[in-house]
């Protein structure tokens, strides 16, 4: 039995955009499969709402989490969606099962000195 594997790249980004309060528009490569139809929903920043290792469901309900240390704990913890920091190698994506651009170090800083 012989078996015939296929593989093929497209070096294309896929491109995100965050819309600040103040209408700046942030665009970073990021898979983003949710569709907020310009929907205006308030952040909240890291430090407010989490202990150590989670998030406080009563702080970040219903808010987008703006994180610097990854998106994944955002899920489990309530929030509406994350605009996390993108990883080590920012040509790599994650997919998450709720709204969650990923930026770079610089475009993230840009959405922190809003809150």
């Amino acid at each position: 039995m012989a078996a015939d594997v296929g593989t093929s790249s497209i070096d294309r980004g896929i491109v995100t955009k965050v819309t600040l309060g103040n209408g700046k528009t942030i665009v970073d490569k990021a898979v983003n499969s949710f569709k907020m139809n310009g929907t205006q929903l308030p952040f909240v920043y890291g430090e407010g709402v989490t202990s150590r290792w989670f998030l406080d469901r009563r702080l970040v309900r219903g808010l987008f989490y703006v994180t610097a240390t990854g998106a994944s704990r955002t899920f489990y913890g309530g929030a509406l969606g994350t605009v996390a920091k993108s990883g080590q190698k920012p040509d790599i994506s994650s997919i998450f099962p709720l709204p969650a651009p990923t930026l770079n170090a610089r475009k993230l800083d840009l959405v922190q000195k809003l809150h």
